[in-house]
């Protein structure tokens, strides 16, 4: 289970471990831009009202 990705089972498909670390690697990079795009939404909103 992942805590950080919230997901309990999730399959990936890799031919390696190299692969397989590259696809989770791309999990976490991708979780942590979203994570940065929805608190930079959230710090513009909190500016806009001032």
């Amino acid at each position: 289970m992942s805590d950080l990705l919230n997901v309990e089972h999730d399959e990936e498909f890799a031919e390696s471990i190299e692969d397989a670390m590259e696809q989770f690697e791309d999990m976490v990079i991708d979780y942590i831009k979203e994570k940065i795009a929805y608190y930079d939404e959230m710090l513009d909103k909190f500016q806009e009202e001032k």
